[in-house]
């Protein structure tokens, strides 16, 4: 069966869903063809891959994700990297992989000043679990990965969101 929908547009609802080729609609995405391994929003992926939580704080996604990235995934100042890594975060929530909760969004109250906006909660997506299989099969983990994963020795890793 034909794919009706547009090259790199993920089904919303069921009816568009129906409309899909079995499969993981992930597989072909332009985006997958364009994320690389160790890049921030990969090791942003990888951070839900290994939590068993859906929803994670910006501090523990910097901290599960940090070993899965080559940049410092928080910005510094001081070693004149004014964004780190965790800039990716704008690209998977922009692809509709992760959702923010409006964090960072400071708003000003009268006679208090200004206040954060959010928890600073981002939670990984439906569409974001089949593009983190789709992800897994682009880059297979070593076996130290596994391990780290927490699979020592079994099971393919993008089980996982089955």
């Amino acid at each position: 069966r034909k794919n009706v929908l547009p090259d790199g547009y993920m089904p919303q609802t069921a009816e568009e869903r129906a409309q899909v080729p079995a499969g993981n609609p992930y597989e072909r995405d332009p985006y997958l063809r364009k994320i690389k391994r160790r890049s921030g929003a990969y090791a942003i992926l990888m951070a839900f891959h290994c939590s068993q939580d859906q929803t994670l704080t910006k501090g523990r996604l910097c901290q599960l994700a940090q070993p899965w990235c080559d940049e410092e995934m928080e910005g510094n100042y001081h070693a004149g990297k004014l964004y780190g890594a965790w800039a990716g975060n704008k690209t998977l929530v922009k692809h509709g992989l992760i959702l923010s909760d409006g964090a960072g969004k400071a708003t000003y109250v009268e006679n208090v000043g200004f206040r954060s906006g959010g928890s600073n909660g981002y939670t990984l997506t439906d569409n974001g679990k089949l593009f983190i299989k789709a992800m897994l099969r682009k880059f297979p983990l070593s076996p130290d990965e596994e391990v780290r994963v927490g699979r020592r020795g079994g099971g393919s890793p993008a089980s996982r969101f089955v």
